[in-house]
């Protein structure tokens, strides 16, 4: 998916970067839910599961479905 901006009334498209850290990604989202377009509480970071795993950030639905997310900087 492209983005754009407007520029003196012309649509220009904004360059695609990496993400330097994955953490900065976790706390953006951690902060403000809304950027993932989804209807969450964020109830968890970094979160030991009992198989030893982490889980990115745990979250909740208003319906109480838990969602997990895991972040990737790069995709």
């Amino acid at each position: 998916m492209n983005l754009w901006k407007v520029e003196q009334n012309k649509l220009q498209e904004i360059q695609k970067n990496r993400l330097d850290s994955e953490d900065r990604l976790e706390n953006w989202i951690a902060e403000d839910s809304n950027i993932l377009g989804l209807d969450i509480l964020i109830i968890g970071k970094q979160v030991v599961t009992s198989f030893g795993g982490r889980i990115d950030l745990l979250a909740i639905k208003s319906d109480g479905e838990l969602v997990l997310l895991e972040l990737k900087k790069d995709r």
